[in-house]
This record gives C-alpha cells, structure tokens and sequence, in this order.
C-alpha cells in the first residue's frame, strides 16, 4: 500500500525530507471561454445582450426585438445577440472588454441600472454601452419605450 504525503507548505516537507527536493510545477492549460457567446454574423459590431436569470426570451420579448431590428434597418445577421447572467449586467467594464470595438445594447430590469446610467452611452476603451430598461419593462410602459427608441436610434447611428 502506498502512502501519500500532500502538502502545499514547502517548509513543513523540508523538515521531514533530509534529501534535498525537487518540485514539479503543474501547470494546467485552461481554454478561457468567452463571457458572451454571441449568435450572429455581427457585421455591423453592434450586439443585443438580454441579461436574465433565464436562458430563454418570451415570445412578446422576441417580437420587440424583432420590430426594433426592422426599425432600425438591421437584420438578424448584421447583428450579435446573446443572453447573458443578470450578475454581469452592471459589469460595464468587464462588457466592454469582452467587446471590443462593439456598440453595445444591454437590457436589464431598470433596477439594476442607477438612474444616470439607465438609456445613458457608457464608453469603456473603444466600446459603447447603452443601459436600457428589461423588454418586459418596455413593452408594459409605451413614455418608456419612446425614450428608449429615441435612445436607441441615436446610440445606433
């Protein structure tokens, strides 16, 4: 039967081993995941990030997406989606430097976001963010969603 000594405090073994020791450095190669799994050509670096607790949108959310594309002139395609955990909303930096070069779109339950950040252009390196209220929020209350779209258009263009 072997025995196995395991410790991580070089000194402690030192006392116990009279011979002099060798360590050997494990070293792990980790493939680092991207934070946004994004679905989309992306064509024109501009990315809808839906952050929730959930791994899916409602059908009504998907629809106001779908109308702001069309308004907006987009296609699916010309765009970057995903959804992501609502502990990373307030993240901007961290966002933005997963993103590089993007303008973002970030929706999130208004409580998440202060009231100076909420449909207000954050810039991190060559990024830009755009805090907006959650889709549920904006589909329920019609002064929000014009804030929001007048927001939107000039955040886009």
């Amino acid at each position: 039967m072997e025995n196995h000594l395991i410790s991580s405090n070089t000194s402690t073994l030192k006392e116990l081993f009279q011979d002099q020791l060798y360590f050997i450095k494990n070293e792990f190669h980790t493939e680092s995941k991207p934070l946004f799994h994004l679905i989309g050509e992306n064509s024109k670096n501009i990315v809808f990030i839906v952050f929730s607790n959930d791994n899916s949108i409602p059908e009504v959310d998907k629809e106001l997406i779908s109308k702001t594309l069309a308004g907006l002139k987009l296609s699916n395609n010309e765009i970057g989606f995903c959804i992501s955990d609502i502990s990373l909303a307030t993240n901007f930096e961290n966002i933005c430097a997963n993103l590089t070069n993007q303008k973002v779109v970030a929706f999130a339950s208004s409580s998440v976001y202060s009231d100076e950040t909420m449909l207000n252009t954050v810039k991190y390196n060559n990024s830009s963010l755009l805090p907006c209220p959650s889709l549920h929020e904006l589909s329920a209350d019609q002064a929000l969603k014009i804030k929001w779209w007048n927001a939107l258009k000039a955040f886009v263009s």
